[in-house]
């Protein structure tokens, strides 16, 4: 799937950019630093243009291990062990290409645990359907097996159209990558201390900061079209852009490692924003006023339902919490079971909010889409 660039075009302007990737690169530096990590970059197109850039900031050698600018195809060869197979097949412009060129630069620089690489077509004589295309592809350590390592790869359309701007922009590319996996490293780390604050992950240089408050909470494994829909139907109907937000706890799957949290969210972040957090519960969820959620009616139903909670905490306790809070759910239809199981292989028919047989608190505090407006069978377990 090709999706747009994150970057803006106006920040990759010979007057935006300095400013722009002087911060990004402060940044990198201190997360760098932070979390005790070593990053390469294998650069095509970009010409060693992030790593100049990276190479500037006073200090970064403790972190940044080098660069491999390969150009030319036999020079990926030779250099990164990208198949003369998959250059022919596929070209120097693919998916595949990008996936060998980073293997082939965490394979070659044993101190790294994040390598990006990127490949694509600058023009002014690309065809068509390639012009201002690129592949970044993103190499990251387990932090389990640091023998073994994970790949995430995405085709990009860049945003700028004059050659110049096009290479800031994917050099600005490859260092926001990293800044990302960063960034989740980091706030995975924090938000497993005790009494930690939720850690908000920006999916765009131009929306630095919190400024929703319509969470969609899941585990997004993967994210699919019904998500999407959900999201935006929320969205309208709040007036807010919608945040995913990801726990690395939940009450019956074992803790997110850093790893499996790194290839969860890191896709998550080309199309929104992300709060992490360590709330496994919804009143763990609503650490401040005002919240309104984003979820399926199997959700609520576990919600309202007694059950799923103790003597020491009741669901009235919970609804107590959620009613002082001003917290509110916006509740889409699903086909599900009894037991609030989805998936093609469940047996069950579709519930929405009127439905459910839920404390009459709770539905006062929920918003219903109807059947008419949205239904989706998705499921992400379908999907895995």
């Amino acid at each position: 799937m090709t999706i747009e660039s994150i970057i803006p075009a106006h920040l990759c302007e010979t007057g935006a950019w300095p400013e722009f990737i002087n911060s990004l690169c402060e940044e990198i530096h201190a997360l760098a630093e932070s979390e005790e990590s070593r990053f390469a970059f294998a650069e095509s197109c970009s010409s060693g243009l992030a790593a100049a850039t990276i190479g500037a900031i006073p200090g970064i050698s403790q972190y940044f291990c080098g660069s491999k600018v390969t150009y030319r195809d036999n020079t990926k060869h030779e250099w990164l062990a990208v198949t003369h197979g998959t250059l022919s097949q596929y070209s120097a412009v693919s998916e595949p290409t990008a996936d060998e060129m980073v293997a082939g630069l965490l394979t070659s620089t044993s101190e790294a645990d994040i390598g990006i690489a990127i490949t694509g077509h600058l023009g002014p004589d690309a065809p068509s359907e390639i012009d201002g295309h690129v592949f970044a592809a993103v190499g990251f350590r387990d932090e389990a097996d640091t023998g073994s390592f994970r790949v995430w790869t995405r085709e990009f359309q860049l945003n700028c159209q004059a050659r110049g701007d096009r290479q800031r922009e994917a050099a600005s590319l490859v260092l926001w990558c990293l800044r990302q996996v960063l960034l989740i490293k980091h706030a995975h780390r924090f938000v497993q201390q005790a009494h930690s604050a939720p850690v908000y992950i920006t999916d765009s240089p131009d929306r630095m900061e919190q400024s929703s408050d319509l969470l969609f909470p899941g585990a997004f494994n993967p994210i699919h079209d019904g998500h999407r829909e959900m999201a935006e139907i929320a969205s309208t109907l709040g007036d807010q852009a919608v945040v995913l937000e990801v726990s690395i706890e939940n009450v019956d799957k074992p803790t997110l490692s850093q790893t499996d949290c790194i290839c969860r969210i890191l896709p998550l972040l080309f199309e929104f924003p992300v709060l992490l957090t360590a709330a496994a519960t919804f009143v763990e969820k609503s650490y401040k006023n005002n919240i309104t959620f984003v979820v399926g009616a199997d959700t609520i139903a576990r919600i309202g339902e007694d059950r799923y909670y103790n003597d020491e905490f009741s669901v009235d306790d919970a609804i107590s919490v959620f009613s002082a809070k001003g917290i509110r759910f916006v509740v889409f239809g699903r086909e599900m079971s009894e037991l609030q199981h989805t998936g093609a292989t469940t047996k069950g028919h579709f519930q929405s909010l009127k439905s459910l047989d839920l404390p009459c608190t709770l539905t006062k505090l929920c918003i219903s889409v109807e059947e008419s407006s949205f239904r989706s069978d998705l499921s992400s377990r379908d999907l895995r």
